[in-house]
């Protein structure tokens, strides 16, 4: 109940308007939708996406996120769980860390999570949105992109690694070790060392909201 009154109020103060019809409103969604959030004492999570899209467009980095992800496990109730989503986050096929991490979580129903992803454990869970076409067509600009820390190095399986101070996202490949682009377009990434690259998750899906106003 509280997190949904503070959350209220933030977008309230953010568009500058009174009521959460309006908010609707700003979201590109029907009015009526607010009735629905009032009953449940909870906004959807894809308008708390569309809310965090708009709010942070303009940030672009992070650093580490190993200590974030620990929040994960912090359950609202048995089946909700808080989803960090990294607002400080600059993604294309190259980019810069910073020192300044911005993180919200984001409520998520577990069954809804299962549904789209197969997953059984819901721990260390990320969320960023894709800025740049080095996955393409496998991860497109625009995307949510889920990752997870699960502490594995799957043979071709695509990852957040950092890699002499730069945040990537590429696919592992070990014999020789290296990381590829999905997007031919991107040459390979040779290491040189593997002490050098640290894993930081692994990407286990990508999803797109798309917002009509009517």
């Amino acid at each position: 109940m509280e997190n949904f009154k503070t959350l209220v109020e933030e977008m309230k103060l953010y568009f500058n308007v009174t009521s959460l019809e309006m908010v609707a409103e700003k979201l590109g969604l029907k009015k009526s939708t607010a009735i629905g959030w009032r009953q449940r004492k909870r906004i959807s999570s894809h308008a708390i996406l569309k809310f965090n899209q708009l709010k942070y467009k303009q940030n672009n980095y992070i650093n580490s996120v190993d200590k974030n992800l620990q929040q994960t496990e912090k359950i609202n109730n048995k089946d909700t769980i808080l989803i960090p989503f990294y607002k400080n986050y600059y993604l294309s096929s190259d980019f810069i860390n910073d020192n300044n991490i911005i993180k919200q979580t984001i409520p998520f129903n577990k069954n809804e999570l299962n549904n789209m992803f197969n997953l059984q454990e819901f721990l260390k869970m990320g969320i960023i949105t894709m800025i740049g076409n080095s996955m393409e067509p496998t991860i497109k600009e625009g995307e949510m992109v889920v990752f997870q820390k699960d502490d594995s190095s799957i043979e071709g399986g695509i990852y957040i690694v950092e890699y002499q101070k730069e945040i990537l996202i590429k696919r592992l490949k070990k014999r020789p070790l290296c990381l590829i682009s999905d997007n031919k377009e991107y040459p390979i990434i040779d290491i040189k060392k593997s002490k050098e690259l640290k894993i930081i998750g692994r990407i286990i899906g990508a999803y797109k909201i798309d917002y009509k106003k009517l």
